[in-house]
This record gives structure tokens, sequence and C-alpha cells, in this order.
């Protein structure tokens, strides 16, 4: 849709990005939503990506999707869905590799558990970039299972 639209002339393309970007949470409720990468290709290519990180590296650490705040959740219906079922597919993958130098980062559980307040962590006009208190989870977090996978190496 992007596409066409960047067809048209300015004059007609406004008023339609306009119209399309108020009416977003009607289009998606009504089923008109669209995925960039559907949740087969995603695994496959993650799948991909696991077992080449697997070969070359001692230890892959894989970060899933933290959650988005209720803004972005009404703007755009069923994201926070569409996260969780994703991150299954990321937990899932992780799983299949059955290597214990693939771990997983629950970086979306932890935002959950570290704060009530989604944005604190998230930031709060796009729901999904990260504040800088959510770097220092995230680090914090990263940090602690480098130590302690390296730490059980020796």
């Amino acid at each position: 849709m992007r596409r066409i639209l960047g067809y048209l002339p300015e004059i007609v393309r406004k008023p339609v990005v306009k119209c399309l970007h108020n009416n977003r949470a009607l289009i998606l409720k009504a089923g008109f939503g669209t995925r960039l990468t559907s949740p087969s290709k995603f695994k496959k290519i993650l799948m991909t990506w696991i077992k080449e990180a697997s070969v070359s590296s001692d230890m892959v650490l894989i970060i899933n999707i933290a959650p988005t705040n209720q803004k972005i959740e009404d703007h755009s219906p069923g994201f926070s869905r569409s996260i969780e079922q994703y991150n299954k597919l990321i937990e899932e993958v992780v799983s299949l590799s059955g290597s214990n130098r693939i771990k997983l980062v629950d970086i979306n559980r932890a935002i959950k558990v570290k704060s009530s307040d989604l944005n604190e962590l998230i930031n709060a006009n796009d729901g999904h970039h990260i504040t800088f208190t959510g770097h220092l989870l995230y680090a914090e977090i990263v940090a602690k299972m480098v130590v302690d996978f390296f730490r059980e190496e020796n």
C-alpha cells in the first residue's frame, strides 16, 4: 500500500495517508492488517541465524520482543498479541536449537516484572523503543547471563 501511495500526487497522498493513520485501529479491527514477515518465515530465518551463529560463537543471546504500551495497542489493535506470538516462536526456536550455548533473554517478562509502568522502560510515544532505564535493565540482564554462562563453563 505504501508503494502505491507513493505514486500518488502529494495533493491526493497527504489526505489519504492522514485518513489511514486516523482510522488505523478501525482498519486493523476490520481484519485488513498485514505483516511484512509471516510467522513461518520469521521462524525459518531465525532458525538459520541461530544455526549459523552457534557454529562460530561460544554463546548466543536471543533477546525477545519487549511489550508495548496501551497507547500503541489502542492505535494498533492486536500488536500485543503479535508480540506474544512471535515471542513464542523465538522461545520455540531457542528450545529446538538443543544447544546450551543458545540462551533466551526474556526481556518481555523482565520488563513486566520490573515495572508496573511500562512507560518507565518503553518509550511512551512509540511504545517500542527503550528508555534509558530500559537500556539499563537490558544491560543488567545480559551482563548477568554472560557472567553466569562463562562461570559455568569454567
